[in-house]
């Protein structure tokens, strides 16, 4: 953890502030509410990844590589490996999470094998005009809602896993727009290492960074491979072959668990969309398997 210092927008003023906040393999999620604006100190010794996103109010982030100022609408993110300061005005209220350096450069190096921590743009604001932040947007306030309000770690770390890794995933694309060479020529042995490594791995929480380094290559050119080959991404063809392992579980007459926790078990967080994809494949809702299975027995 850094050394952190704050300090009251003005001396002397009355002011509340409320946070909570949690921490889950290398990933700190908070929410912050305030009466009055503050500054905050971050001493960093080591790289760090934040994403912020103002609800009421401004957030701004001032560091050795600039300033940056972001509103409801918008959000930055701020690598920081020196001090930087991050400050708020008036009434405010935000969420915020930062990637530790572990799994920030795991996940650098497993993206593009060519990139470095310096290829990454340093401070980024990001306006919901744009598609891929919207995307970025929705999938940080997803991140943020599954450790703070769903203890998702403890309730599914199969998706919890993937759901963390896709926001890091969204955030180092837009980071390195425009420094993205073409990703390295796939083989079929690199294709068939990874789909064995889904497939002897898919009851434990990996990510697509964990079969993109089985089958040593980068995660770019592991999406490259599926598309040529499946015409699906890897996260597609992981959910497909889950769904396939929760359907055959469903439908074992030794099962005595209940459709919800066998769709968490399986890495499936929402059951209104679990049910559909299943009746989708298999031809109708997981909660009809009952009624067969009484028919058939």
């Amino acid at each position: 953890m850094p050394e952190i210092s704050a300090e009251p927008e003005k001396a002397g003023r009355q002011f509340s502030w409320r946070a909570n906040f949690a921490t889950v393999n290398g990933l700190t999620c908070w929410r912050v509410q305030g009466s009055h604006g503050y500054s905050i100190t971050l001493n960093y010794s080591a790289e760090t990844l934040h994403v912020s996103q103002p609800v009421i109010g401004t957030v701004a982030a001032i560091g050795r590589h600039g300033a940056c100022r972001a509103f409801p609408g918008s959000l930055f993110t701020h690598l920081t490996d020196a001090p930087s300061r991050i400050s708020t005005e008036g009434t405010h209220a935000m969420r915020a999470l930062r990637f530790e350096r572990p799994e920030l450069m795991q996940a650098l190096s497993t993206f593009d094998e060519k990139l470095s921590f310096q290829d990454l743009t340093p401070l980024m604001l990001h306006h919901l005009t744009e598609t891929m932040t919207q995307s970025l947007y929705h999938s940080a306030q997803a991140v943020v809602s599954a450790v703070l309000d769903e203890d998702l770690q403890g309730r599914s770390p199969i998706a919890m896993a993937l759901l963390s890794e896709s926001l890091l995933l969204l955030v180092l694309e837009r980071l390195t727009s425009g420094k993205l060479r073409e990703p390295s020529e796939p083989t079929m042995r690199h294709l068939r290492r990874a789909v064995d490594y889904m497939h002897s791995n898919i009851h434990r929480p990996f990510t697509m960074s964990d079969a993109a380094a089985a089958a040593g290559i980068s995660v770019r050119t592991l999406q490259t491979a599926f598309q040529a080959h499946y015409g699906a991404t890897p996260v597609a063809y992981l959910r497909r072959i889950r769904l396939e392992a929760a359907h055959l579980e469903l439908t074992s007459s030794d099962n005595i668990l209940p459709v919800s926790e066998v769709a968490l078990k399986w890495g499936f967080t929402h059951m209104g969309r679990f049910a559909e994809i299943y009746r989708k494949t298999y031809g109708l809702l997981p909660s009809q398997l009952a009624g067969v299975r009484r028919r058939n027995g």
